[in-house]
């Protein structure tokens, strides 16, 4: 190899990791739309997220700094005992916003009102995850909750049409 193509690969990859680590450290914690949002730590020591009251064994930050919560969920009895323990200190909210692996935002659907608001309202701003979509699909088959954009329309038409056909 010549200077050249070590030179270009090497700036390569050091803009790889310089994106990888604004992704992982700045983003979710300074530029995310979502970093507003109440969650289950005090990550971001913003004056208007004062809903949250952590225990008082709890440090203030209660996420690691690389895995988020990755490290609690896996490490509790159920799978779902520390999203249900979130959602009973945080009623109020309608989303909680929590940090898994590599600090990638989730957020978790809190009441009624937002469900309605995923599913029907503004279902086309919200994307499922990866593994959820490849579970779900392997267990129900393809269908109006795992179809996303253009496909979701191509799924409600059949219903659609049906309902507005005259008899």
């Amino acid at each position: 190899m010549d200077f050249v193509s070590k030179a270009f690969f090497c700036l390569l990859a050091l803009q790889y990791v310089a994106i990888k680590a604004y992704n992982i450290f700045n983003y979710p914690f300074y530029r995310s739309p979502l970093r507003h949002l109440p969650g289950p730590k005090a990550r971001y020591n913003h004056p208007n997220i004062s809903t949250f009251k952590p225990n008082s064994n709890a440090s203030q930050k209660d996420g690691h700094i690389f895995l988020g919560q990755a490290y609690k969920l896996y490490k509790t009895n159920g799978p779902h005992d520390l999203r249900l323990s979130w959602m009973r200190q945080l009623p109020d909210a309608s989303f909680i916003c929590y940090l898994t692996f590599t600090n990638t935002e989730l957020l978790l659907v809190n009441n009624l009102q937002a469900h309605r608001e995923v599913l029907r309202i503004k279902c086309y701003e919200f994307e499922n995850l990866g593994f959820f979509r490849r579970v779900v699909r392997e267990l129900v088959g393809v269908g109006l909750l795992i179809t996303e954009g253009g496909a979701q329309n191509a799924a409600e038409a059949p219903w659609w049409s049906v309902m507005l056909s005259p008899l």
